[in-house]
């Protein structure tokens, strides 16, 4: 054997043995400094003793003896200290973690956030397959629970629940909470959204409430196809319910006769093109409120509001009115007029 690694071997090995022996595994720190301090100086067949022969089967025994329900000291603040020096040595200790984290969470409810917090740390520290399956296991049918129990009432909203279910949206993975959203949440929504539409509301009402839900939604989720797609769904049903059937014949007068050629009334907007017949202008109107849809905005006309014979409507958080195709935003008390692109970026 080399002599310094013998001096090493026999002369530092015993003074760090006994100081290890004498360690409390729940205060990592001296014992982590001073190896570290070490690290250097010392070869990796001893270095590979510490960690495998000393320090493991102490963290062992005392992961055996952790109880999460009632160890006051958080697991993550003595374990995790280790992880720069020990890396992928101390992986065969998360699974007894995970199971007595599992039984910890048997009769836990979704209203206690504690949970989070002791979970939170260890998001990073699992392989992401293996943190995904916890959640689903765990976590994920308390959701469900929550969100199938949630009542949806727009004269006294209790939020609590929700606040609780969405919570989780930046630990559970997203195709769980879009999922839990979809079959729990979503058509109670819409058949809430169906009945107040049939009983001659105020829509005011029913567009504070639409995107006072929104506004619930983290962008993660609402940024997702399912979510974009039933959000859209309660739009539609709010314009069928403003719209109504309308005999075309009996409200307006028979247009002029038009050039027998397609009109693109998103480019003639873009290029600052206004035309002038009565059909252009529904048309532009029915492309305002298309693009309203597909960016989950409002548009809806607001009640007793014109200004210059032209009616007043919400585009998302602002005002609009169209005269001969061009719209007009009602900011910094004026109407000034702005391009569909533009107004879409304001209204988001």
């Amino acid at each position: 054997m080399d002599p310094y690694h013998r001096l090493i071997w026999d002369v530092w090995m015993p003074f760090l043995r006994k100081s290890i022996l004498e360690w409390n595994p729940r205060q990592p720190d001296h014992i982590i400094d001073f190896i570290e301090r070490w690290l250097p100086y010392l070869p990796q067949w001893i270095i590979d003793n510490i960690f495998d022969q000393l320090i493991y089967p102490i963290l062992h025994r005392e992961v055996d003896a952790w109880n999460p329900l009632t160890d006051s000291i958080p697991i993550h603040s003595w374990l995790h200290p280790w992880l720069p020096l020990m890396k992928d040595r101390l992986e065969p200790l998360y699974q007894p973690i995970r199971t007595k984290l599992g039984q910890a969470l048997q009769n836990w409810q979704p209203s206690d956030s504690s949970a989070k917090a002791v979970l939170l740390p260890w998001q990073k520290v699992f392989k992401q397959g293996t943190w995904d399956a916890f959640m689903n296991k765990h976590i994920v049918p308390k959701l469900v629970s929550t969100m199938q129990q949630f009542i949806i009432d727009p004269r006294q909203q209790v939020l609590d629940p929700w606040h609780w279910f969405v919570a989780w949206y930046d630990m559970v993975p997203l195709p769980s909470m879009i999922a839990i959203l979809e079959k729990s949440f979503f058509p109670k929504w819409l058949q809430v959204l169906n009945v107040w539409l049939n009983t001659n509301p105020n829509y005011q009402e029913i567009q504070r409430w639409y995107s006072g839900w929104r506004s619930l939604l983290p962008q993660a989720i609402i940024s997702h196809t399912v979510i974009k797609e039933k959000l859209t769904e309660g739009l539609m049903m709010i314009d069928r319910r403003i719209s109504g059937p309308v005999n075309i014949q009996q409200t307006l007068p028979t247009p002029p006769p038009q050039p027998s050629v397609n009109v693109n009334f998103e480019a003639i907007y873009n290029r600052g093109v206004a035309t002038s017949s009565s059909t252009v202008v529904s048309s532009f109107k029915d492309l305002v409120e298309k693009k309203a849809t597909e960016q989950n905005l409002l548009f809806l006309p607001i009640t007793n509001r014109t200004f210059e014979g032209k009616q007043v409507y919400q585009f998302g958080n602002v005002n609009i009115y169209i005269d001969k195709n061009v719209i007009f935003l009602y900011e910094n008390n004026q109407w000034i007029p702005i391009r569909l692109n533009d107004l879409i970026n304001k209204a988001i």
